[in-house]
């Protein structure tokens, strides 16, 4: 590895550009969710009383969506690292007289395996996906619960 950590890091930038390009979240048959992830305290309080309602069920809906989605790459990445165990356990004995730490004979057995290599990057990618989906709901929950306050201010404000 001759690259320098700045190279690294652009490779790395590259491929997460790459990944999240072909694999963002789709907002659906609402394309109004993904403006409605952008709106500020001003623009929710200019909404009416109907409108908030009718926001908030729509981003709980897509709120669903998106943890079904992170459900499935939670089921990836534990199948992911399974199966690295059961790969990695095979070749231990090729490393063990050298390596007692067991994650640098998982990491020594990744690296010298394309097998368990793919699974670990399928692994990685499916991780790097999850906390996507975390930050996006937690934006998502903010902004359902913005939605819930100004309806109640202008309910009361009658």
């Amino acid at each position: 590895m001759s690259d320098t950590a700045e190279e690294q890091l652009k490779k790395l930038e590259e491929i997460l550009d790459e990944y999240d390009k072909a694999n963002s979240v789709k907002v659906g048959k609402n394309d109004k969710v993904g403006d409605y992830l952008g709106y500020t305290r001003e623009d929710l309080t200019k909404l009416s009383e109907e409108d908030c309602s009718m926001m908030s069920f729509e981003l709980s809906s897509f709120s669903f969506n998106l943890q079904k989605e992170y459900n499935r790459q939670k089921a990836k990445a534990d199948w992911a690292e399974a199966n690295i165990k059961i790969h990695a356990s095979k070749r231990f004995s090729q490393y063990k007289s050298q390596y007692q730490n067991y994650e640098e004979l998982k990491m020594l057995t990744i690296l010298g395996d394309e097998y368990t290599k793919k699974l670990f990057q399928l692994k990685t990618q499916a991780e790097t996906r999850m906390n996507e989906f975390y930050g996006l709901s937690a934006k998502v929950e903010l902004i359902i619960n913005s939605l819930k306050d100004v309806k109640f201010s202008k309910k009361n404000n009658r």
